[in-house]
This record gives structure tokens, C-alpha cells and sequence, in this order.
């Protein structure tokens, strides 16, 4: 028998109707389709068939065929398939063997598909039952191999975990919408503070959240990082000299030195004395009808131990359904996913002072936000409107005149991070 070498045929497209029928002239038996395609397989001895389905519960068989030599054994079929037959149909396969004399007689296997419900009859051995379900793409792919049937097993039970694995990859990456967030306003925008109300009183400070609770915002926005013994506390710059009395950065001082600095020291007169809060000591003043949003300062990609800090004070203040935790980090947000996945996550997107590949929000698909938060330069209609066909929200940052909050309004926003409050409301009334 002639033997060819090994090869790999993916065949594509949809599943047409099949009709069997036998050739009068040359007394063998073919498969004709009115549509699709068919795979003819020549030259070859021994077959892996791996099935597969991209569809959430679709199927996923494998199956080995051998056939006997050219002077006319039958081909026999082992089904190691069946996996997820409890949520589909069995997927069957078979093919007729025809000779080929053009390849020294050895066998031709002249396959296709045909849908079936159960079992292997005599006419599904003449097509691949490929059923459809949920709109998914399938394909069958079919991996030959001229050795020994179990070298060809093995190789087909290795090909098909590294299929599903990459079609495990793609379904995650491409096929995805983001979940409701349910504390968005029906016909208007969200109104969120940007970090208190900055503009009253020393921005992250417990009086600049007082004053956002009293304009009465929907939300208000802090940042959040660790000190030096890992006390979390509500601040945007890590250097100490941008606006208190203080040197140094914050992770290098314990929170006992941190707390007897002054917030408000630029204020000079104008405001009193102010410490740097704790997290804990906003949720402790948060309303009940105000929502929050945490942003992460995060200084590395891989900071341990601080997500599961700020998620332990979520839960601590019961505060899952009403907050939004939002970072730059894409590595940050796929561990708050692991950690608490009913948490609503914001994904930070700005095309400056970033590094590049965190320009374009290329990690989306594996982040899987809730909400998009694009600064006010990079968003436009094109960005929201497939923000939107994703299912996410969209919150744009930020933004304190009034003509841009209306643009914002027309092309369909659905929140806007803002440190003059009353401008958004007044949209929001108008």
C-alpha cells in the first residue's frame, strides 16, 4: 500500500442538507450537497477527527477512524467523543472508501457532513453530523496521520486539547459583553465627583466629599494607595510635596507620619488644617444613596496584596453593588475579577503620560470591564458607540465646562467625572 505523508485539512462554512446517492457507473457511493463544501481525502490510512464547537455547550468529539487495506476491509470507527452529550446531540462521522488507482491503490476517504440526531446509522456513515446551536462557528478539523492507530490517537488527543484551548483563547477575547451595572440612571447622566468637590475644598479630603454628598451627586471618585505599613489612604500623588508640608513619597513613610501632615497646605489661610483620610474613614461617611468609585494607584504591575486590601473594605462597609473600582492596570483589574466578581470594574484609558501600550485600550478584551472610563481627548462617538455595542458604560473624565458636557450628552455618554458638580446637574435638569 502506498502510504503519503501526514497532514492536517480544516474544512469551514456552514452545514448544507445531504443527499446520498450511488453512482450507476462506477457502483460506489458519494455524498452530493446542493451547497458547501466537499472534503475529499486521498492517500490516506488512518484518521483523527476532532470536532468542534464554539458555541457555550456545543459539541466537542473526538473520534478515530482506521481503514483496512485496499483489497477491501471495512473502515472501523471508535468514539472517544460524546463528552457533552448531555447538552447536544452525538456527533457522528464516516466516510466511504473508494479506490484510488492514481495513488497505487490505496484507499480514497470521500467525506462530508450531514446532520443527524443520535447514534451511528448506516446513512450518517456517509456524512459528519455537525449541529448547529446558538449561532456559533463550527468547524470540523481533520488531522490525519499515516502511523500506527494509537500514534494517531495520541496525536489527535493532543491537537484536540490545544484546539479547545485556543478556541477557549478566542471565544474569551472576542466573543464577550460586558454585564449590566444596574445603578445607572435611565435618562440622564451619571453625575461623579472628581475626587470631592476640589474646588470648595482640598481635593481627597473628607470636607471636599461632604461638599459632593451636599450638592447631591450620584457619586463620588478618590484614589487610593498604600503607605509604607500598607494602611490604605485616599490620595492622587505619591510625592508628599505637591500639596502638604511633607517630603518624600508615600510608600516610604508609615501612616503615623502620613496622618500629622496638613492637606490642605496650599490653602494657606483660606482653610483649615486637613489630614489625609483613610479609605475607611470616607465609606464610613459615605450616604446610602451615594455610589463610589475606587481608582487604584497601582506603582507596579504586580502589587501584592493591595487589591485584596481595598476588596476586604468593600465587604467590610457592604459596599459590592454600589462601588466601582477602576485602574490603568489591566493586570489589577483581572485579579479584582478573580477576587470579587459581582464588583462593577472601570477600565482608565488616556493616550498621554501612559506608557504606549496602554494608549489604545487594546486590553479591554481581556479585562472585560463594566465600565469604559476614556479621558475627555480620546473620547468620540465612534469610541462610546462600540463601548456600547460591548455592552459597557461609558464615563468620561474630566470634564468642568459646560458646552463639552452637553456634546458629551449628544453622542450618548453615560457618566462624566467632574469638579464643579452643579454644571453636570444642571444638564442633567435642563
Amino acid at each position: 500500500m502506498t502510504t503519503c505523508p501526514s497532514f492536517a485539512r480544516l474544512a469551514l462554512g456552514g452545514v448544507p442538507p445531504c443527499e446520498v446517492s450511488r453512482s450507476p457507473s462506477e457502483g460506489v457511493v458519494q455524498s452530493r450537497y446542493d451547497r458547501g463544501t466537499i472534503v475529499t481525502l486521498s492517500c490516506h490510512y488512518r484518521a483523527t477527527i476532532v470536532l468542534l464547537d464554539f458555541g457555550l455547550f456545543g459539541p466537542l468529539h473526538l473520534l478515530h477512524f482506521s481503514s483496512g487495506t485496499s483489497s477491501g476491509k471495512n473502515l472501523r470507527m471508535q468514539n472517544f467523543g460524546g463528552i457533552l452529550r448531555n447538552f447536544m446531540p452525538i456527533t457522528a462521522v464516516g466516510f466511504s472508501r473508494l479506490p484510488n488507482p492514481a495513488a497505487g491503490g490505496a484507499d480514497t476517504l470521500h467525506g462530508g457532513y450531514r446532520s443527524i440526531s443520535t447514534g451511528i446509522s448506516e446513512e450518517a456513515r456517509h456524512g459528519l453530523a455537525l449541529p448547529y446551536s446558538r449561532g456559533a462557528t463550527k468547524f470540523a478539523a481533520l488531522f490525519f496521520s499515516g502511523g500506527k492507530s494509537v500514534s494517531g490517537l495520541i496525536i489527535g488527543v493532543v491537537v484536540f486539547m490545544a484546539a479547545l484551548a485556543v478556541g477557549g483563547i478566542v471565544r474569551y477575547l472576542l466573543f464577550w459583553q460586558a454585564r449590566e451595572v444596574p445603578f445607572f440612571p435611565e435618562n440622564r447622566m451619571l453625575c461623579l465627583a472628581h475626587r470631592g468637590v476640589p474646588s470648595r475644598a482640598p481635593e481627597n479630603t473628607l470636607p471636599a466629599f461632604q461638599e459632593a454628598f451636599n450638592a447631591g451627586v450620584d457619586c463620588v471618585e478618590l484614589d487610593v494607595m498604600e503607605t509604607a505599613d500598607g494602611v490604605l489612604i485616599v490620595r492622587h500623588d505619591y510625592h508628599l510635596e505637591e500639596d502638604t508640608e511633607g517630603s518624600g513619597y508615600v510608600w516610604e513613610q508609615p501612616y503615623a507620619a502620613i496622618a500629622k501632615l496638613n492637606a490642605a497646605h496650599r490653602w494657606g489661610d483660606k482653610f483649615p488644617a486637613t489630614p489625609i483620610p483613610r479609605l475607611e474613614d470616607i465609606l464610613k461617611e459615605l450616604p446610602e444613596d451615594v455610589l463610589i468609585n475606587i481608582e487604584l494607584k497601582i506603582r507596579h504591575w504586580f502589587n501584592p496584596g493591595f487589591e485584596e486590601k481595598v476588596i476586604a473594605m468593600i465587604r467590610q462597609h457592604r459596599l459590592v453593588r454600589r462601588t466601582i473600582v477602576s485602574s490603568f492596570s489591566p493586570l489589577s483589574l483581572v485579579k479584582l475579577r478573580r477576587l470579587e466578581p459581582e464588583l462593577a470594574l472601570g477600565y482608565l484609558w488616556r493616550d498621554t503620560r501612559v506608557p504606549w501600550y496602554l494608549r489604545r485600550p487594546y486590553f479591554v478584551n481581556l479585562v472585560h470591564p463594566d465600565v469604559l472610563h476614556p479621558h475627555v481627548i480620546v473620547t468620540t462617538p465612534k469610541a462610546v458607540d462600540r463601548a456600547h455595542r460591548r455592552g459597557m458604560k461609558v464615563n468620561v473624565w474630566t470634564v468642568n465646562n459646560r458646552p463639552m458636557i452637553q456634546y458629551l450628552e449628544s453622542i450618548g455618554v453615560d457618566g462624566i467625572f467632574t469638579d464643579f458638580p452643579e454644571l453636570v446637574l444642571r444638564v442633567n435638569r435642563a
